[in-house]
């Protein structure tokens, strides 16, 4: 039986509400006011104007009968901003959309995806546009969508159609219609897919890590990682 006296703490954090018999890795990541942080030594900001990242057309950014997670690191006050997109910029539209804010769900997750004359959006029940640091994901299993914010599972939504749509530009900050009430105004970070729908221990897992530090399992199926830390971009895909 492991016991602590009630004034042993570590880095500002009480331990008595973490540490459990048989306790083997202890990770908060939180800043002395409780806030998230990620993993790694910088970011990449937008300034809600101008400011978007534009990745070359690949099918690894096809959301359509495969499974898919999408997972980054978010910081904004925004209330209405893209977070990453792969939509083409003109009719009929493919593609789908990750980010904050649709229609009258002001600092929400949704997922929106459209196929020629089918289109449809669902969104998170928690808000993420808090100005701190958030983890979110979603995963689409089939027709199943789920969202996660900070690694906690939010919502789960049933997709009434599979796209085919081929697979789109990806950018980030910005969607490919180029609106600029949509364009985000905050930061970026870690931003990966996966070409597989992670479970939820394996959104909790990945959450804290830099690329390097992603192997085994949670390597599978992961076709594109973008630090947006420095000027180069980690991308196992190529």
């Amino acid at each position: 039986m492991l016991g602590l006296g009630s004034s042993l703490v570590r880095g500002g954090f009480s331990l008595l509400t973490y540490i459990k018999d048989g306790l083997k890795l202890f990770m908060p990541y939180k800043k002395g006011d409780g806030a998230l942080q990620f993993v790694g030594t910088g970011s990449t900001s937008f300034d809600g104007s101008n400011d978007y990242v534009s990745v070359p057309t690949s099918s690894d950014w096809l959301i359509g009968s495969s499974d898919y997670t999408v997972g980054l690191w978010v910081k904004s006050t925004d209330s209405q901003g893209e977070l990453i997109s792969a939509f083409n910029s003109g009719g009929p539209y493919h593609g789908w959309l990750f980010g904050i804010g649709f229609g009258s769900a002001d600092g929400k997750l949704y997922f929106y995806q459209a196929n020629a004359d089918d289109s449809e959006t669902k969104v998170s029940t928690n808000t993420v546009n808090n100005g701190s640091w958030r983890y979110v994901s979603f995963t689409k299993s089939g027709t199943s969508l789920k969202f996660y914010i900070d690694a906690v599972l939010d919502s789960t939504h049933t997709l009434s159609y599979v796209s085919t749509n081929s697979g789109q530009a990806i950018l980030f900050g910005q969607d490919n219609n180029i609106s600029p009430a949509r364009r985000l105004l905050g930061s970026l970070k870690n931003i990966a897919i996966w070409n597989r729908a992670l479970t939820a221990t394996e959104v909790q897992n990945v959450m804290y890590k830099s690329y390097t530090e992603v192997s085994g399992r949670l390597a599978s199926g992961l076709v594109s990682w973008w630090s947006l830390e420095t000027s180069s971009t980690d991308n196992p895909a190529g």
